[in-house]
């Protein structure tokens, strides 16, 4: 850089702020599959979605939600209500994966 860097211009590089996230969802299976199989696919997919998001990138409930139905084996979802936060960052911030609360939605 300094080869290429103008006189007297200074170039920093500030490290985003973490935001640790915490998901809770209730999965409904379709006929046929396996809880364990399933949660662990759902977690997996939640946990790539964050990973792709860009620093300051808010987290949708609509395409978290869309994550979560795209896993094969998960018919609906329904949120916990206790884990309903979804976030929206600043500029310099950079959301990480913390927690993925996921049980099995049963009649």
């Amino acid at each position: 850089m300094d080869e290429q860097r103008e006189l007297n211009v200074n170039i920093l590089v500030a490290a985003a702020d973490l935001v640790h996230v915490s998901i809770g969802v209730y999965i409904e299976l379709k006929q046929g599959y396996s809880f364990s199989e399933v949660s662990a696919a759902v977690r997996s997919a939640v946990n790539a979605f964050i990973n792709s998001l860009e620093v300051g990138e808010d987290i949708l409930e609509s395409h978290l939600g869309r994550v979560i139905l795209d896993v094969e084996g998960v018919y609906d979802y329904f949120w916990m209500g206790n884990y309903i936060n979804f976030y929206t960052l600043d500029s310099d911030q950079f959301a990480v994966l913390m927690e993925a609360n996921i049980e099995e939605l049963t009649e």
